[in-house]
Formats: structure tokens, sequence, C-alpha cells
């Protein structure tokens, strides 16, 4: 709001509990009992009459007070999260837009860092902290952005400036506009878990599976190939990159690499047993909840070393040393 516009009236105020409250839940005139959210100044409400003004509080005559209805919204903000202890979060890399709901809600609390003072601390049921700072004047500014990152703090900054007191429920917990993530390591965390999750169960599957579908390359179609052992390569200590080797029923060796696309790219075609072909198993699009099969894995070719006289020559290695072999390439 522009310090030249006329301020809306003021239809909350503090009553006698330091909370915020309603015009239409007050007594009329100084029997209201309420004060000004900005100056602390006693109030009149005025409460009208069918068809007349907006019933309002009023500061009394001489009173030079301004900007009462932005600390208002900040004040009503505060109060509408520690009560309902939830807000709606804005959507954060692949996580979508969510209530987050708290288990405990405190405001204006005293951190040991004065500089890092948030208006409201939410504390969720995984025990995680989200600081909440309610914009209707300035905005976080770039030394306490830096400060929130250095001390790994999430932050949430929700602007109100242009919002009413009468829809700034609706806003604060069914909205997910006008509000900004100043640091996330909360998310980040649950994103690197999900991530570490769906690696392990792709991983899982490929060592317990019997046969496996491959997708084409270049004159092979894609194909089935029977699965006769299968064991785990390699693992970062992260959890988040896999790779397991595979061995075919007529002897021929895979290595699978599995992961999310932005980690196989820096982490795929490192040294390995050069003689494999080399697939990638993208785990960024699979569900959690939803059963996995070969058909539905977003595989993809990295490497395809072996020359068909060289496959030839690695199945007969293959049945020297006892392994039951196709004669096809792929079964």
């Amino acid at each position: 709001m522009n310090d030249n516009q006329k301020e809306p009236k003021l239809t909350y105020a503090l009553d006698s509990s330091d909370k915020m409250v309603s015009i239409s839940k007050v007594e009329r005139g100084l029997s209201c009992n309420c004060r000004c959210p900005k100056c602390n100044e006693f109030l009149v409400a005025k409460l009208g009459h069918a068809g007349g003004r907006q019933p309002h509080f009023a500061h009394r005559k001489g009173s030079d007070c301004h900007g009462s209805y932005m600390t208002a919204l900040h004040r009503l903000a505060e109060q509408i999260i520690e009560e309902e202890k939830a807000v709606m979060a804005p959507e954060y890399k692949d996580v979508t837009s969510q209530k987050l709901s708290f288990t405990q809600v405190e405001v204006e609390l005293r951190v040991d860092r004065k500089d890092l003072q948030p208006d409201v601390v939410g504390i969720t049921e995984d025990g995680f902290r989200w600081f909440i700072e309610i914009r209707n004047t300035h905005e976080v500014d770039e030394p306490k952005k830096a400060k929130l990152i250095e001390s790994n703090i999430t932050c949430l900054e929700i602007d109100v400036r242009e919002q009413t007191l009468e829809n700034l429920k609706s806003f604060i917990l069914e909205s997910a506009e006008k509000r900004e993530w100043i640091n996330n390591p909360n998310y980040d965390a649950q994103i690197v878990e999900a991530k570490r999750k769906r690696v392990s169960k792709v991983e899982k599957y490929v060592l317990s599976c019997t046969e496996l579908t491959i997708p084409e390359y270049e004159d092979y179609d894609s194909r089935k190939i029977a699965v006769k052992d299968a064991f785990l390569l390699s693992k970062t200590t992260d959890g988040l990159y896999s790779q397991v080797k595979i061995i075919s029923s007529n002897g021929t060796p895979f290595v699978f690499s599995i992961s999310s696309q932005d980690k196989l790219e820096t982490n795929s075609h490192e040294e390995h047993e050069a003689e494999c072909d080399e697939l990638c198993i993208t785990t960024d699009g699979l569900s959690l909840e939803d059963e996995i099969c070969s058909n539905t894995l977003d595989m993809s070719w990295a490497y395809h070393f072996i020359t068909e006289k060289e496959r030839e020559e690695k199945a007969n290695e293959y049945r020297n040393k006892g392994y039951e072999v196709r004669p096809s390439s792929y079964s």
C-alpha cells in the first residue's frame, strides 16, 4: 500500500488479552475495550447501522497514528498461523504446493541470534522447524537471507501487503500466491530422502527379477533378457547412485546404473568392467507407492561396448565357468 493512499478501515483490533478481534465480536464505543495494534491507544468501535457505513474501529480525535492497518495485517497473519497451526506453502523444486500442519507454533519467539528473529516458528510432526516471515512493509533483506542460508534455516516469506483483513485467513491457509522460500533445507532433505528410496527400490527390483526388458539400440530391437545372476557392483555412500551387474542366461554381462537424472549425468560412465554394456535407469518419475515392473522402468543406453563376436567370446567364457548359455545374443 502506498503511503499516499488512504488506509482501509480498521476492522480488527487488539482485545484485552492482546488477541486480534473482529469488529463484529465487540460492544459499541469505548466499551469494546480494544486497542490499536500500532500505537496501542484505545479505540472506538463504530458499529454503524443497517445500510450505513462499514463497522470499524477508529482512533479518538487528535490521534496522529498512521499505518495501523498494515500492522493489523501483520498481527492477524501471525495469529491465524498460531491458532490454525497451518500455512499453505508454495512449490519448491519438484515438491508441489501443499499445506504445512504444525504441532507447535511460536509467535515472536526469542532465538539465540537476535539478527534472525522470526515472526513465526512452526514445528511439524517430524521435528522440522519452519521460520515464517510476514511481509507488510519491508522484505527479508539480503544480509538476513545470507544469514538464514549460512545457518541452514528454512524460512518462508509471505507478502500480505495486497490483502484485506477480511480475506487474510483464506489467503494464509488456502493460497500459495505471494509467498516465496528464502531458504529450504527441510524440503532439500526430504527430496534427497525420496531420491534415495527410489534408487533403493529399483536396485532391489533389478537384483530380484528373473528377466528385464532392455530398450532398442541401433539395429537391435527392444527385447527381454533372462537373468542368470545379479549382484550389486557399487553404490555411493549417500545411497543416491547404484550399479547392479546382471549376467544374462547366455553369459552376457550388463551394468545397470540407477539414479536420478542429474546424478546419472555426473556419475555415469565411470570406470567399471569395460566388457559390459551399460544402461541407465532414471528414477525421477518413479512412484514410491506403486509396484514397478521391467516395462515401466525409464531405461536408456549409456554405452554399447561389446561387438557380436566379442559377445560370443564372452558367452563362451561364462559357459566355461559353468553357466548354462543360450544361443541368442540377448536371451
